[in-house]
């Protein structure tokens, strides 16, 4: 069993007090934040795996009749982060970023506002990208697949209950075709 940290979006949502103490009651612990009809719900879960951890917050969650939007990652890092997380210097992230030192193929930002003013990279992909450039192994948790695959279920259901009733067996059809597909390996990092 380990401890699992993440952070479940409620959008559209306003918090009563009831419904706060209810939250508490039955997710403990947890801490709750609301801004501009946006709830963020943080959880630290023990439980043998990440998918589990969140798939019983958000089964604790529904309970209460709260709907996620989302779980949250916090794995998004800025230059100066990425420095400091591997032991560098800004100014060798940037140049292995430019291409100008390193192998090049650093990986593209998850986010970048125009004119690059502010940039964000995902942690176990940069991780993964210097475990390759210093030979070595990515030192890391990697839960990008599971949250990917947690987040489109969620996904899935908001837009499910959104269609007409005649055209939900078509989507629900869909679904299941991810079960019927052979199951592919990972590949050891």
């Amino acid at each position: 069993m380990k401890d699992h940290a993440f952070e479940v979006i409620l959008e559209n949502h306003c918090l009563s007090d009831e419904l706060v103490e209810a939250i508490y009651e039955r997710c403990r612990p947890v801490l709750t934040s609301e801004s501009d009809h946006i709830v963020k719900i943080n959880f630290n879960r023990r439980a043998p795996s990440f998918t589990s951890a969140a798939c019983g917050a958000l089964a604790d969650l529904e309970r209460l009749e709260v709907h996620a939007s989302r779980i949250g990652s916090d794995d998004l890092v800025s230059l100066p982060k990425i420095a400091r997380l591997v032991g560098r210097s800004r100014e060798s992230v940037r140049l292995l970023i430019a291409g100008r030192r390193g192998p090049g193929n650093f990986p593209a930002p998850e986010y970048e506002s125009h004119q690059e003013l502010l940039r964000f990279w995902r942690w176990p992909t940069v991780e993964r990208w210097f475990a390759a450039y210093e030979k070595r192994a990515a030192r890391l948790e990697d839960h990008l697949d599971e949250l990917a695959a947690i987040n489109a279920a969620l996904a899935l259901a908001r837009l499910r209950s959104r269609l007409p009733a005649k055209l939900r067996p078509a989507i629900d059809g869909l679904a299941l075709l991810s079960q019927r597909r052979p199951t592919r390996r990972a590949v050891a990092s």
